[in-house]
């Protein structure tokens, strides 16, 4: 699907933003500009990006995606400056104002904390003539569609939410049948329960293994997709729940430190570990049999996509492809030791 975007730099449209929101707070760096929505040219006459990063989600896997957003902004011309709202849908729509309203930027990407929540933020930004990539979350009411939705989303690179969980889901039942569990007692972990992928991720299991008797979750843990702390919450659920055979881990960083407690608890090859995203400490973890298996994603690729997206959308170019799965840039999808080799992972 092509689609374009007209930037519109009229004062009636900052205005109109300014009414959308009322009043609110930002967090990002302050990189020059004001007045009218920035729109600085390089020396070949096109529009340079002055991309703000709206995100709830500065760990290594989005240190990752800060990685590609910043290096395509540069190449042309243009800057990154970098917005975290945390896991808070109204701190982010705040910093969504500001963005707006100081006409220091004329594009964002942004990881929504909320889909449905995110809206406000293009309502605005689209008065405000500043086209919008949805990154790793989807903006609007369907958190599974990966089109963009919402009028003034110009292009989607997306983690498709319930995906990402059935294949949680498949590596934790091969894990279980390696071990020969049944029951298999499992541990969960996840980031946030407020962030919409997570919120996803446990419908999805509950939908799926919620009344399969030869699966019981244990327990829930939340680690804000921080290793270290993953690495506390996965040691107090173990100790907690000794009969634990399977750790879901939210991300390749906890699965690695979750290898580490079960050393130190003397249950190697009692329990198997699952993590997701393929980093480079994960992908040593499979080689070497502390971690079972994890989805390998692409978060460079990921923003350098979005970026370039932007890129197009102020120079008024069509985006050839408007939807992006992480899933299509990835191949293998799934990691295990007889494979990790083949894979070249881009973070962690």
């Amino acid at each position: 699907m092509r689609s374009t975007f007209g930037t519109r730099l009229a004062a009636v449209g900052a205005i109109a933003a300014i009414a959308a929101f009322g009043v609110g707070c930002g967090s990002g760096d302050d990189d020059g500009g004001s007045g009218a929505t920035a729109a600085a040219t390089t020396a070949d006459g096109a529009t340079a990006p002055k991309i703000a990063f709206l995100t709830g989600d500065i760990s290594d896997f989005g240190q990752g995606q800060v990685n590609g957003l910043r290096s395509v902004a540069e190449a042309n011309g243009g800057s990154l400056t970098i917005f975290d709202g945390g896991f808070d849908a109204q701190r982010q729509n705040a910093d969504c104002q500001d963005v707006v309203t100081t006409g220091k930027y004329n594009g964002i990407v942004m990881n929504g904390n909320s889909g449905p929540a995110a809206v406000a933020c293009v309502t605005a930004a689209r008065e405000a003539g500043i086209p919008i990539v949805a990154l790793e979350t989807a903006i609007g009411p369907d958190p599974e569609k990966l089109e963009p939705q919402v009028e003034g989303v110009v292009g989607s690179v997306l983690i498709p939410a319930s995906s990402t969980a059935e294949g949680q889901i498949e590596l934790l039942r091969e894990a279980c049948e390696q071990l020969r569990a049944d029951p298999c007692n499992y541990l969960l972990i996840i980031g946030d329960r407020s962030y919409q992928l997570d919120d996803t991720r446990m419908k999805v299991f509950e939908e799926q293994l919620g009344g399969d008797a030869g699966y019981k979750r244990l327990g829930l843990g939340e680690d804000g997709y921080d290793g270290a702390v993953g690495q506390r919450v996965v040691n107090d659920l173990l100790r907690a729940q000794p009969n634990t055979d399977v750790i879901v881990a939210s991300t390749d960083s906890t699965a690695v430190q979750a290898a580490k407690v079960v050393k130190d608890l003397g249950r190697e090859g009692r329990v198997l570990i699952t993590g997701d995203g393929g980093s480079r400490e994960g992908v040593k973890g499979i080689a070497a049999g502390d971690v079972f298996s994890t989805q390998a994603l692409l978060p460079v690729q990921m923003g350098e996509i979005a970026a370039q997206m932007i890129v197009d959308a102020v120079n008024g170019r069509a985006i050839e492809r408007d939807a992006v799965s992480v899933y299509d840039l990835t191949e293998p999808r799934v990691l295990k030791q007889d494979n990790v080799d083949a894979f070249t992972p881009e973070w962690g």
